[in-house]
């Protein structure tokens, strides 16, 4: 048995499309979905996707966790998740560091780093991916920023939170 691979852009995601592909390739749409294990149902895998972002940049010299982006779903279905992170920080010295954290429902960490700037005038990217399983029902998801020191300035921008199911 060969299978055969098909890219649709998301616009393009519609069931009259799947179904027009699936003849391309001389299967049916079921044994595309069988060859795929969905067993004739559509699969699990990006079915649900949630993001928030914020391009602006925000400063702070607070050693106090501030929400640069947040993203409260939807009710989830039980299911596994990722979720992803990005964004750009830059401090206003050397040798003090911006923090960043990644947080699930305010209290469970899902990354962290900490950045000393090489150049003040610089930003470095960050981002950070993590697995949820057996999650579900609304969840709140916050990417903070803080100071090391009070006495710098850390500035962030371009922050993304990305959620999609998997299984």
């Amino acid at each position: 048995m060969q299978l055969t691979f098909f890219a649709l852009d998301r616009a393009e995601l519609t069931t009259d499309n799947i179904v027009n592909q699936s003849d391309k390739t001389g299967d049916s749409l079921t044994e595309v979905l069988n060859n795929l294990g969905g067993g004739g149902t559509p699969p699990v895998f990006g079915s649900l996707v949630e993001f928030a972002k914020d391009d602006t940049q925000s400063s702070t010299n607070q050693q106090t966790p501030q929400t640069k982006v947040k993203l409260t779903t939807s009710s989830l279905p039980l299911g596994t998740y990722i979720v992803q992170s990005y964004i750009e920080l830059r401090g206003a010295r050397t040798n003090r560091s911006v923090n960043t954290q990644l947080l699930l429902n305010t209290s469970t960490v899902l990354s962290e780093t900490q950045k000393e700037a090489k150049d003040t005038s610089d930003y470095v990217g960050y981002s950070s991916f993590d697995i949820l399983e057996n999650i579900s029902g609304v969840n709140v998801f916050d990417l903070v920023f803080f100071s090391e020191a009070s006495n710098t300035i850390a500035s962030v921008r371009r922050a993304r939170i990305f959620l999609y199911r998997i299984s």
